[in-house]
């Protein structure tokens, strides 16, 4: 990966690593102006929309004056072409256990904007080894002796390469899917753990359950309200269902932006009756704007 401070520069990183790249911010959140680039009219374009859409990031406009968060920039990032995984993971004296393993199922295009995961993961032993090897190894390089842990990894050529990991219980409903599909709880690890109790985890053992989850997407405006009905909200298959849009907030879709009106998840005795679920429960709820694109700016402002 390399920070590029121009198209040029973007270029340059694009044609030594060889396409297909990332292009990404240094800094944000849920997948907000990146992309995948095939060729160079491609960066072009994109880079030109994230380096504008960077400038008014709210992950980094809210932070704290006087905190060093290091440059608000761009990244291009080799490409790593294999599947994606998500653990909840625990580290107890100096021992790492994965908890849980979540697929990412997302269809995958030039851009990242509706994430989709199906637990338990469809690994099998010698693939959870290498994942957990991979995952060791961040632990103990970032000093990790007891802690929770959210780790993301991709393959590339057969191989697991670290994503992301952080000293952190994952978001968007990843601790119910630990405790769905794996009897796996980080949030009470947390909890035992600031108590320096050995938190009840093992190593990475499914329930049987199957579920589903998916960032629920819209199109772009602003919102007016959001109705979910009865039969998906009292549903005995529906065991995650957050909505986080309020009246007034601005749905940006990329290449503007990546807001999610909330999240999904439903069970299922397979990964194909879950996903059909859910999908349907999706499609009843209605989201009503006050604007539509593209007269966001005049909206917001309105708004």
């Amino acid at each position: 990966y390399r920070l590029v401070e121009s198209l040029d520069d973007a270029l340059g990183a694009a044609a030594d690593f060889g396409y297909p790249v990332i292009l990404k911010p240094t800094l944000g959140a849920g997948s907000h102006f990146v992309f995948r680039v095939d060729n160079p009219e491609e960066m072009a374009l994109r880079h030109a929309q994230a380096a504008e859409g960077i400038r008014d990031l709210f992950w980094v406009n809210s932070e704290a004056e006087g905190v060093d968060l290091g440059p608000n920039g761009l990244l291009v990032e080799s490409f790593l072409d294999g599947r994606e995984f998500l653990m909840e993971a625990v580290v107890w004296d100096d021992e790492v256990y994965l908890g849980s393993i979540v697929d990412r199922i997302t269809a995958e295009g030039g851009t990242f904007d509706d994430d989709v995961h199906h637990a338990p993961t469809s690994l099998g032993p010698e693939d959870i080894e290498k994942v957990h090897r991979a995952v060791r190894a961040g632990a103990h390089a970032q000093g990790l002796r007891r802690s929770v842990m959210h780790a993301e990894v991709r393959f590339h050529d057969g191989e697991p390469h670290l994503l992301e990991i952080a000293a952190r219980v994952g978001g968007g409903g990843l601790d119910l899917i630990a405790r769905k599909t794996a009897d796996h709880d980080p949030i009470k690890a947390v909890v035992d753990i600031g108590l320096g109790v050995r938190p009840d985890v093992r190593h990475f053992t499914p329930t049987g359950v199957h579920i589903t989850a998916m960032c629920l997407i819209s199109e772009a405006g602003v919102v007016d309200r959001v109705d979910v009905p009865a039969e998906v909200a009292e549903s005995d298959k529906v065991f995650l269902l957050k909505i986080t849009a309020r009246p007034g907030d601005v749905v940006r879709r990329p290449p503007d932006g990546n807001t999610i009106l909330g999240f999904l998840g439903t069970t299922g005795t397979s990964q194909e009756e879950a996903f059909r679920t859910m999908n349907d429960f999706a499609s009843r709820i209605e989201v009503t704007f006050r604007q539509q694109t593209p007269a966001l700016t005049d909206a917001a402002t309105a708004s």
